[in-house]
């Protein structure tokens, strides 16, 4: 499952490796370089960034809608049992 697999590579992190530089290309096939703290950081960022725009889209549509935090989505995810790991 990928959270366990999200869980396995977090808990293998080391300072060293979340100092370490990436390179990477961007959608536009742009080369990058970004320290790995960085890049995680822009990841959970990002999902909130869709969920505004979620939000925004559903609202223009006068759509009802549902909770959009990950937080309540976890709540869901673990029929209400408390905490899931």
């Amino acid at each position: 499952q990928s959270h366990d697999r999200l869980r396995a590579f977090v808990s293998s992190l080391t300072d060293d490796r979340l100092d370490e530089t990436l390179a990477y290309k961007d959608s536009a096939g742009r080369p990058h370089e970004r320290v790995m703290w960085q890049l995680m950081a822009h990841v959970a960022n990002h999902g909130t960034h869709h969920r505004a725009e979620t939000a925004m889209a559903m609202a223009s549509l006068s759509k009802p809608m549902r909770e959009l935090d990950y937080v309540f989505f976890e709540i869901e995810r673990s029929g209400g049992q408390g905490v899931r790991r």
